[in-house]
């Protein structure tokens, strides 16, 4: 009988203990599917199952890649060794990245490649060997920027900043907000402080600000007295499927970001009020508001976009904000590009970590506009690292403040303060018809900087052209496209170039039954006698028929005012002088021939009988030139 019931006893222990495995199994991964990783290793470390071994370090290396403790997350996926027994399960990319996040390029890239030859299709594998080739071959940060790391000590990850009057307010890591569990998780909420350079000297902590997980984002619409700002909407992590209404989860049971804002003067909030577009089914979170307040960027994995979190803006008219536009793929990517800042309307900064940066994400700026948001431009080393570098913002035009993890210790982020020489400056200029002399319109003028292609930015209807932003010490490309013109090149150093008169004269291309009218072929009046100007006009005509060998006709046209045999006269004349002039200057005859139509090809309504203004005769006063055959 004993015997029996020590057996029975052993059973039912072994039974609990088994009951006990698969609770923490099950409890594990669901805390790791909901953001919880700190409890999820906890967890994972307590699984005791050596058929298990690989899922349990692999997903040990993930909670710890995602609490940014790298060198343990490359240590549990050094332990995952057989991948033969699940397939191919992204463990080794896994690795790769952990190892990238390091700096250790060479270890990382050897990683990567062994991916790629395994056949393997991920997203962003392309991306991960850029970042190590780039990372292998990096220069030193530009001497001329200045950085020093602050005196502000994370007590977890920095979630942002915005400017208040005269202080800041900082979404920052507050542990005392949070009741003790079986770990270590801070809430985030508000601080309030100023800086004296590198020194932040904090002045509160805004109480009624603290979330239970996440308050992230604070973005001042100082316009409308507004503070915007994205939170977790559940005071919970996860629950059970029956619990999901009573804690405000939706049928996945995972806790959204979503945004939120309220009316904010002199520290004093009012009611929340929840962002339009707001979802349970997808995050929407980072809000920036442009200094108007009529426009916001945020960051949303809503569905559509190009891979994780991308880049949305949206419009504001009265109380209503716009349906969210997505910046497109110059700017996105298909890794996660979120913290958008925007400096005085006129240039992004953000962090990305799906371009082929340095590794993890990286810092990248954007001019703007009219509303149109060019190709990205990586900041570079010293703003850049293999970590973690994000969370930008500007104070004045020289001077602001990131965050990055490259030296803070796992699962905390410090901020370090930047100063910039004087280095954008706008550029404008026109473009021109060569020949005519005349304004062009809507040509395409394609920015480049060392072969990247920055913008491409159109004339407007007197043929002026902008760009917001040329760097001081780089040179730049201007390309200049439109139809049956020239491609035309433009050469620019900031430092050399006249940035206000970036003017292109482009040449047509001279093909058959092409018309040129020119309306500034003058002559004496009742004359055939070809004024000054006129001759001015006829040298530029003269070098492209030179140049082309193309034979044209000259139609020389009068108004309808006078008699029309004696106009038709008047115009053959003219036109043989203009045959006259251009032979004096070297062009072949065999290339010309004159024709006079008088008033017999009359462009508008005023024909004779017909009362006109002085405008709408000069119309009419024209010579043609009409390509009859170019040289083979």
């Amino acid at each position: 009988m004993k015997k029996i019931l020590i057996s029975t006893f052993v059973v039912f222990s072994m039974a609990l203990t088994l009951q006990a495995q698969l609770w923490i199994d099950q409890r594990a991964d669901e805390l790791f599917l909901s953001g919880d990783y700190t409890y999820a290793a906890s967890l994972y470390k307590k699984i005791k199952s050596k058929r298990k071994a690989d899922y349990i370090h692999s997903q040990l290396g993930r909670c710890y890649f995602l609490m940014k403790d790298y060198p343990n997350a490359e240590a549990h996926f050094l332990q995952v060794t057989n991948y033969a027994k699940t397939g191919y399960d992204y463990t080794q990319i896994d690795l790769g990245r952990a190892l990238l996040m390091q700096g250790k390029y060479n270890e990382a890239q050897n990683q990567f490649l062994l991916c790629k030859e395994s056949g393997i299709e991920y997203p962003l594998l392309t991306t991960y060997l850029l970042q190590c080739e780039n990372g292998l071959k990096q220069v030193q940060p530009d001497e001329k920027i200045r950085f020093v790391k602050t005196t502000y000590q994370s007590q977890g990850y920095f979630l942002g900043a915005t400017y208040v009057g005269r202080q800041w307010l900082f979404a920052e890591a507050h542990p005392q907000s949070v009741v003790s569990r079986q770990f270590d998780y801070p809430g985030y909420g508000l601080s309030a402080g100023k800086w004296n350079g590198h020194e932040l000297q904090k002045d509160s902590i805004l109480q009624s600000s603290l979330s239970k997980f996440y308050l992230a984002s604070p973005s001042y619409d100082s316009s409308n007295q507004r503070l915007y700002y994205s939170r977790n909407v559940s005071d919970v992590k996860i629950s059970r499927k029956k619990k999901l209404s009573k804690h405000n989860l939706p049928f996945d049971a995972v806790n959204r970001l979503q945004i939120f804002s309220v009316p904010f003067h002199q520290g004093v909030a009012g009611d929340e009020l929840s962002f339009l577009w707001n979802s349970d089914s997808y995050n929407t979170t980072h809000p920036f508001v442009f200094q108007q307040g009529n426009a916001m960027l945020f960051s949303s994995d809503r569905p559509g976009g190009f891979g994780g979190y991308d880049l949305y803006i949206t419009y504001k008219s009265g109380n209503e904000w716009s349906e969210p536009v997505n910046l497109g793929s110059q700017i996105n990517s298909i890794g996660h590009d979120m913290f958008p800042f925007v400096h005085g309307d006129s240039v992004l900064y953000y962090a990305s970590d799906g371009k082929p940066g340095l590794g993890g994400a990286d810092l990248y700026k954007a001019a703007i506009h009219q509303r149109v948001f060019y190709s990205p431009i990586h900041l570079g080393p010293g703003f850049n690292s293999s970590f973690d570098d994000f969370g930008l913002w500007m104070t004045d035009d020289r001077h602001g403040y990131f965050a990055s993890n490259r030296y803070a210790s796992p699962g905390k982020d410090e901020l370090f303060a930047f100063e910039l020489p004087k280095q954008c400056f706008d550029g404008k200029g026109m473009v021109i018809d060569r020949l005519t002399l005349k304004p062009m319109k809507n040509v395409d003028v394609k920015i480049y900087q060392q072969d990247t292609l920055l913008a491409v930015v159109k004339t407007d209807d007197e043929g002026f052209y902008f760009y917001p932003c040329f760097t001081i010490d780089m040179e730049y490309e201007l390309v200049f496209e439109e139809p049956q013109f020239r491609i035309d090149t433009l050469f620019v150093l900031p430092r050399k170039s006249r940035l206000k008169q970036l003017d292109m004269y482009m040449t047509p291309i001279v093909e058959k039954n092409m018309v040129f009218t020119f309306n500034d072929i003058l002559f004496e009046y009742n004359k055939s006698d070809l004024l000054f100007e006129s001759k001015i006009v006829l040298d530029r005509l003269a070098e492209l028929l030179k140049e082309s060998g193309a034979r044209v006709e000259l139609s020389a046209h009068t108004d309808s005012r006078g008699n029309d045999a004696y106009n038709l006269r008047l115009s053959q004349r003219r036109a043989e002088s203009c045959i006259q002039y251009l032979t004096s200057q070297g062009v072949a005859i065999n290339q010309l021939s004159a024709k006079g139509y008088g008033e017999s090809k009359i462009k508008n309504r005023c024909r004779n009988g017909v009362t006109c203004n002085e405008e709408e005769h000069t119309v009419n006063r024209r010579v043609e030139i009409t390509v009859l055959e170019t040289k083979p």
